[in-house]
């Protein structure tokens, strides 16, 4: 096309690790890869209380809202296998 011009709003220059903003970024980044492992976390605990709550007897459909999930994503939690 002429006159298109492509954005190249992905790219990145580095940050030296040295500078304020470097400093800056390798805090964040740390803070990232703890909420990401708190995200796994609460995931695995989210899935375990569906699981133990129909061990216990609950229904899937009794589960789903509680666990705030469609009532298939309850029978897909419960069909994983969590030997591996």
């Amino acid at each position: 096309m002429p006159g298109f011009r492509q954005r190249r709003s992905h790219v990145r220059r580095p940050v030296p690790e040295g500078s304020e903003a470097g400093r800056e970024l390798a805090a964040l980044l740390d803070r990232l890869d703890l909420a990401a492992d708190q995200v796994h976390a609460w995931v695995n605990e989210h899935e375990s209380l569906v699981r133990q709550a129909y061990e216990l007897g609950a229904t899937q459909h009794e589960i789903a809202p509680r666990a705030q999930v469609a009532q298939s994503t309850v029978s897909r939690m419960l069909a994983r296998d969590t030997t591996v």
